[in-house]
């Protein structure tokens, strides 16, 4: 592959390892076939590809952006776990080449991305189900496209970013808030963040200075904000 794109485009100066699957091992039904595919197309691959087309990055003095997940910072998600170790493994290597190949001149990050919709990750499911779930878990209540993602690599590999290495930007609409496990009422298994914050009590005011001091009255809490969804929030399929 690396030496057709030479042939065809000439030396490599940007490299995106974008190859990844993602295979629902649990403790309980522990299958390491399942878990060794993982990681030899999420992180074999990268470190592979990284290697055949090393010395064209050098001599460009070149870019890397690997596509991780916002899996490998940490999840609520059941079932992910072993695919999150395969892209906290991913979120490491990346570090660690922007260490060894600064030398080179070249810049190594990556992208965590959440849940983007893709034929594969609906895989014949409810998609209007998946995307309401994934977006009651987001601050943006948006759904996240490959687009989305496209753009964040894009900047990586642009000159705009020229002062960024060993960065792992995470673009999954604000959903980090769901690393802290929320449980449903008697379910047991995570559920979507509170939309509203809590009340504050009131404070009181305080009493006249005049000689009749009139009685204390506690101030009214501000309305609870709500989050008004607007059709611009609503990525388009």
């Amino acid at each position: 592959m690396v030496r057709r794109v030479e042939s065809e485009l000439g030396p490599i100066s940007i490299l995106v390892n974008n190859a990844g699957i993602m295979e629902s091992v649990t403790l309980e039904e522990f299958d390491e076939a399942k878990f060794r595919r993982m990681m030899d197309v999420n992180l074999m691959g990268a470190i592979y590809t990284t290697l055949e087309a090393l010395e064209d990055l050098k001599s460009t003095r070149g870019v890397i952006v690997n596509v991780a997940s916002n899996a490998g910072i940490g999840t609520a998600l059941q079932g992910t776990t072993f695919y999150a170790v395969s892209k906290a493994a991913v979120i490491a290597l990346t570090r660690r080449l922007a260490f060894d190949l600064a030398p080179y001149g070249i810049r190594v990050n990556a992208v965590a991305p959440g849940w983007v919709e893709t034929d594969m990750t609906v895989g014949g499911r409810d998609a209007e189900a998946l995307r309401s779930f994934f977006r009651s878990r987001s601050m943006l209540r948006m759904t996240c496209l490959p687009r989305h993602v496209a753009a964040a690599v894009l900047f990586l590999a642009s000159p705009d970013s020229e002062y960024v290495t060993g960065q792992v930007p995470v673009a999954d609409r604000g959903g980090s808030d769901s690393l802290t496990p929320r449980l449903q009422a008697g379910g047991g298994r995570p559920g979507p963040p509170p939309l509203n914050p809590p009340r504050r009590p009131g404070r009181p005011r305080a009493r006249s200075s005049s000689p009749t001091p009139s009685p204390a009255h506690a101030t009214q809490p501000p309305p609870t904000p709500t989050h008004t969804r607007t059709s611009s929030e609503h990525a388009r399929r």
